[in-house]
């Protein structure tokens, strides 16, 4: 575990922990950088491929919204051709409320399908913040 700090005349510019090995160490002690310099790299391997998987994710999860947003869809319009045959007395009340709970369901599903999605998304941004973690660059010249 790396639990790092940059102590420079404006105090502590950067503290951050996380595992992994140093990579890269490419400044000495007591040479001068500028801002921006790469003072510190972990192996980032892992975070690289946790960061796949999280895009990975979020595109199954998006493609099983559309999925069933698209079944939704159908259910709807379902529901209204029901609701149309049922004013013309061609479907029973259990038929329009079947189209109705099916309708519903679908929705429901919709619904939480999509927030999975946002969740998914979420998941990436915080892969990227640990990738970003692997690196340490100075915060300002000195």
């Amino acid at each position: 575990m790396v639990n790092w700090g940059v102590i420079g005349c404006g105090g502590i510019a950067d503290r951050r922990t996380i595992p992994g090995l140093v990579q890269a160490l490419p400044v000495e002690k007591g040479e001068r950088v500028l801002r921006g310099q790469v003072l510190l790299r972990i192996e980032d391997s892992e975070y690289r491929h946790q960061l796949v998987l999280a895009q990975r994710s979020f595109q199954a999860a998006k493609a099983s919204a559309d999925q069933a947003c698209l079944s939704s869809d159908q259910a709807l319009r379902d529901l209204r051709r029901a609701e149309s045959l049922a004013t013309q007395a061609l479907l029973s009340d259990q038929g329009i409320e079947e189209a109705r709970t099916r309708s519903e369901g679908l929705a429901a599903a919709c619904k939480a399908a999509r927030e999975g999605a946002r969740q998914a998304e979420a998941s990436i941004g915080v892969a990227q913040a640990n990738l970003d973690k692997c690196t340490m660059l100075a915060p300002f010249d000195g």
